[in-house]
This record gives C-alpha cells, sequence and structure tokens, in this order.
C-alpha cells in the first residue's frame, strides 16, 4: 500500500513528470493470506500488458496496493484507492491517465449505488478505468452510453450478490461448526488467557486465578463503576494482571477493562468477524464461562444503557443522585443536575442547558418529591417494566425487517426496468431506495442488538434487583442509581405536567408522578 511518505515524496518529484496519461495499477484482495498465491502477481502483470497494448507506460513506482482489506464494507476506500483519488486531485496523477483494475469488484463490492458513485468520482476527475479482464474502457463518453452503464449496474449488482453469497455460505459453514462444537469439536485453538486447550484439542482448562480477577472485574462493573476506576481499583489490591498479545501487563489499564467488560468470551461465547463480509458469527456455550449469563447480561445492559462516568468522576465514585447520568430535560434532551441550595437545606434537579445558558428554559425541579415518587410508585414502576421486557424491540424489529423485504423487491424492479429503459429517473430512484435499505439494515442491527440484552428472565431479574434498591431502608443512592441504569437508558424529568417518563433499555416506557401539574397562565 503506498504510504502518506511515499504520496509526499511523489508530489515533490511531480513537477518533473511529463504531463501525458500513464497507467497506474491499483490492485486489491481482502484477506492477507491471498498474499501467498497469485493474486498479486497476477493483477500487476495484467495491467503491464494492457499498456503496453495501448503504447502506454505502466507506472512502477507510484502504485497503489490495498492487502487484507474489504471491498464489501468499502474499508479499501480508506486505503490506498483514497490515496489515489487524492493524489489525482492534487496533480501527482496527470490528467488523461488510466486505473488498471482486474475487475470492478476489486473497487467496490458495495452495490450498484456505490460503485457507480467511486467509478463517476474518478472519471471526473479526469482519469478513465479499464477492467483488465474484459479491457473495457471507462471513461466520460463510456459512462453517458446506456449499454456500458448498463454493464456497470449489472457488473456491480453481481459482485454484491457473490459477497452475500459468500456471506450466506459462511452462515451455513458456521451452522455446521456451532453443529460440531456441540460434539466436542474445537473451531479455533485461540482462547482468552484464563483458558487453555487440552493435547487432544477437545477441553478447555480454566485458570481460576485468573478467572477471579475477571469475575472481579465484572463485580465491580456490578457496582457502577466505570474502566478507568476499576483499573485503579485493581492495581490497588493488587489483582494480578493477564497476558495480552506481548506478554504479560504489568498493570491494569482502563482499555484492558473496557475489552473485557464487552468480550464474550467471560460468558462462554465464540464470537468471530469475517473481514470480507462484515458478519458476526456467535457459537453459544464454546468455552467454560468464568462469569454468569445474568451477570454479563446486567452489566452489557448497563453500559448500553446511561453513559459511564468520565473525568474525575471515573475515579470519584460518590453518587448523590439515584437519577445521575440519567436525569434528561423534557424541553431540551440535556442532563439534567442535582443542585443544593440555601447552604445544602434543599436540593433541585436543573437542566444543565439552563443552567449553562445554552436556550433552555431554567426551572428547578425539588429532587426529593422525585425520589419518594420513584419510591412510592416502585411495584407498578417495575412491574409495567416487565410486561413490555422484549416486545417492544421485537415488534420493531419485526416491522423493519418486513420493510426492508419490501424494499429489496423494489430495488429488484427497478433493476429490470432499468434493464428496459436506462433512463436517469429510473437511476435516480434506484439510489435513493439503496440509501433507504442501507438506513434500514442499520436500524435492524442496531435492533437486534437491543432485543439480545431484553429476554425476559434477564429484564426480570434487573428489575427485581432495582426493586430491592428502591425499597432498602436506608435508601443507598449509589446501589439505586446502578440498579436503574441496569434496566433504564434515561429518565425524562417533567416539570410541566410533573410526571417522570422512564425509558427502558429493553424497550417500552413507564411514568410516574412526582408533583401536581404546573397551573397555567
Amino acid at each position: 500500500m503506498m504510504s502518506m511518505l511515499t504520496l509526499d515524496k511523489a508530489k515533490r518529484s511531480s513537477a518533473g513528470m511529463m504531463m501525458t496519461g500513464k497507467v497506474y495499477s491499483y490492485t486489491r484482495f481482502s484477506t492477507p493470506g491471498q498474499a501467498k498465491g497469485d493474486s498479486l502477481r497476477r493483477q500487476t502483470k495484467a495491467a503491464e500488458d494492457w499498456a503496453k497494448t495501448r503504447g502506454m507506460a505502466l507506472d512502477t513506482e507510484l502504485t497503489f496496493h490495498d492487502a487484507g482489506l474489504s471491498a464489501w464494507t468499502g474499508e479499501n476506500e480508506a486505503g490506498a484507492l483514497g490515496l489515489f483519488r487524492q493524489a489525482v486531485k492534487e496533480g501527482i496523477v496527470p490528467p488523461g491517465s488510466v486505473l488498471a483494475v482486474e475487475s470492478f469488484d476489486r473497487l467496490s463490492r458495495q452495490g450498484i449505488r456505490k460503485t457507480q458513485r467511486l467509478v463517476e468520482d474518478i472519471v471526473e476527475l479526469g482519469v478513465s478505468i479499464v477492467t483488465l479482464t474484459d479491457g473495457k474502457l471507462y471513461d466520460d463518453a463510456a459512462l453517458d452510453d446506456p449499454l456500458a452503464s448498463i454493464m456497470l449496474i449489472l457488473t456491480a449488482s453481481r459482485a454484491r450478490e457473490e459477497s452475500d453469497m459468500k456471506s450466506r455460505r459462511i452462515g451455513a459453514a458456521w451452522a455446521n461448526k456451532r453443529a460440531r462444537a456441540g460434539e466436542g469439536h474445537v473451531l479455533t485453538k485461540n482462547g482468552p488467557s484464563w483458558l487453555t486447550l487440552s493435547d487432544d484439542r477437545k477441553t478447555w482448562t480454566v485458570d481460576e486465578t485468573k478467572a477471579e480477577a475477571v469475575r472481579r472485574v465484572y463485580a465491580l462493573a456490578l457496582e457502577g463503576l466505570g474502566p478507568k476506576a476499576i483499573a485503579g481499583r485493581l492495581n490497588d489490591e493488587g489483582v494480578p494482571t493477564l497476558e495480552n498479545s506481548v506478554g504479560q501487563a504489568t498493570m491494569w489499564r482502563s482499555s484492558t477493562i473496557q475489552h473485557l467488560l464487552q468480550y464474550s468470551a467471560v460468558a462462554g461465547a465464540l464470537t468471530t468477524n469475517d473481514r470480507d463480509t462484515a458478519k458476526r458469527q456467535t457459537v453459544e456455550g464454546y468455552f467454560p464461562a468464568v462469569v454468569d449469563a445474568e451477570t454479563y447480561s446486567t452489566v452489557q445492559a448497563m453500559r448500553s444503557g446511561a453513559k459511564l462516568p468520565k473525568g474525575r468522576h471515573a475515579v470519584d465514585q460518590t453518587v448523590k443522585s439515584v437519577l445521575a447520568g440519567l436525569a434528561r430535560c423534557h424541553l431540551c434532551d440535556k442532563s439534567m443536575s442535582r443542585v443544593t441550595k440555601h447552604g445544602g437545606k434543599v436540593v433541585y434537579l436543573i437542566c444543565d442547558g439552563a443552567r449553562f445558558r445554552s436556550g433552555c428554559t431554567y426551572h428547578s425541579v425539588r429532587y426529593q418529591p422525585v425520589v419518594d415518587a420513584l419510591v412510592a410508585d416502585a411495584e407498578r414502576l417495575t412491574g409495567m417494566a416487565e410486561i413490555a421486557a422484549g416486545g417492544p424491540v421485537l415488534v420493531d424489529l419485526q416491522t423493519v425487517e418486513e420493510h426492508i423485504s419490501v424494499t429489496e423487491d423494489e430495488l429488484g424492479n427497478l433493476l429490470d426496468a432499468l434493464a428496459r429503459d436506462p433512463s436517469p429517473a429510473i437511476r435516480e430512484r434506484i439510489r435513493e431506495t439503496e440509501d433507504s435499505l442501507d438506513q434500514m439494515r442499520a436500524e435492524a442491527r442496531e435492533l437486534g442488538e437491543r432485543a439480545a440484552l431484553s429476554a425476559g428472565p434477564m429484564v426480570a431479574v434487573r428489575l427485581e434487583r432495582l426493586r430491592g434498591a428502591l425499597s432498602a431502608e436506608p435508601m443507598d443512592a449509589r446501589a439505586v442509581n446502578v440498579a436503574l441504569k441496569a434496566c433504564a437508558s434515561k429518565v425524562i424529568v417533567d416539570w410541566q405536567t410533573g410526571y417522570l417518563s422512564v425509558r427502558w433499555v429493553h424497550g417500552g416506557e413507564t411514568s410516574v408522578m412526582f408533583a401536581w401539574r404546573e397551573a397555567e397562565d
């Protein structure tokens, strides 16, 4: 891959370059393992041969190569392909040059719209593109030719379909591997540092000293401590560190804690990522679990809800408000902070947007009536939340998936129409439809992650913990705050109506009255 240093060096010497068109080779493969085969040599040799047949010079000093970067995710556009476009814009690659690629799928596998846009962007910079497998040249004239445009669309569609097919095949292969894993087959010898694989590759042995350190991390997370505070506590307690990629760590760091708190292996799951399809595959029960499912699920819910404390609050874990990090203003959705007045005798919740004069209306809400309302209505509050467990999220997910299916059918019809009538209007409809599909797929992924945290039994356990914290005497504000963060993403304080609205992590909302409605003027 061409580095920024190489690009700068080329720029300094570009003044002496003849401003005649040259051929520049762009090569790519998505997995580093392909470098061991014939992929790179084949792509480079084809560019050299094409340049000779056209009487053009192949620039062998300024080459662009992406190794191990996926065109399915567009990862390569931030690599050497992006540097090529920068070199064209800065005049290092002269106008009239040709970018030689084996086929369009080396540039992009992101579908019709994004491939078209990428090709058009490069051509509009004054550079043509040749696909070496068929010798077709794409320049301004070609992109205005309906037949050439259809060929580009069909090629981009086929490349996307091939990647999608690969994704489905990988899914089927993993389904088979999951079945074999249930029969005692080990899929990979690589495991977390607290596990050791037996010589016969059939069983894992747990190092209890290391496993206890992992459990300590999760126990502290359940107390509401952030990664920085947890690392500091472990270092103070002298808890042995874990190995990392370069050996035994010298101390606990917040980055290590951050990794452990989202590492599914602690609960026994193996999760892998495929670079070319960006799909995550999970095998439950693959490793021996060192953290129980309830604890892991609760921590994930806490992390997906309210933000963890940062700065000095990441170490100072004193919590005085049950709504710390959760209270939001109903007018501007900014945080509401606990503020004391009259020598600490009276406590209020006040919108930060008003306190710091960023546009919101100033109004103080007495803190104690809010707490009293949560305590008095705890049974109804948590009961309503438990009834809604998983339901709203799953309904939303099903609705989005249905919309995706309908839109995919619509896209197929548009492609058929474009083949019959290559009009700009249909092409624009295709772009808009693919944009809509991208947004819906992103929404489906987010809802899927939320659904995983919404399983009824797990939600019930978290809500029971919240009920217990609210009913404890004397009340521990920090315990209530931690339990509430495991269940809720925010609590909206509406001083105009006198209601709190608790937004649950697993979906749904429950309201509690804390004051009489404000009298209107």
